[in-house]
């Protein structure tokens, strides 16, 4: 197989997780500019601190307690995100 074949192989599994995980922002930043604008810019302040701490935690996590723990954290944040956009 050619570095193409490799390269398409990558997108092709990475593009459906990248639009799962790229997807819940954006459309939460349109929810909070529709129902209470004056939020947004501390959401984006948010967000800017906490992707900074998490990138290091996952690192810290997966380093002591393996690649999967780091998943499965990463999973519920995930999860713990969704459940909260419903009192936003």
């Amino acid at each position: 197989m050619g570095i193409y074949g490799k390269v398409l192989i990558s997108v092709s599994c990475l593009l459906p997780l990248g639009l799962l995980m790229g997807m819940p922002f954006p459309m939460c930043i349109k929810l909070a500019t529709r129902k209470a604008s004056e939020v947004v810019p501390w959401v984006w302040g948010i967000n800017g601190a906490t992707s900074v701490f998490a990138s290091i935690l996952t690192i810290i996590v997966a380093l002591n307690s393996g690649f999967t723990a780091a998943l499965i954290l990463g999973l519920f944040a995930y999860l713990i995100a969704g459940f909260l956009v419903r009192y936003l």
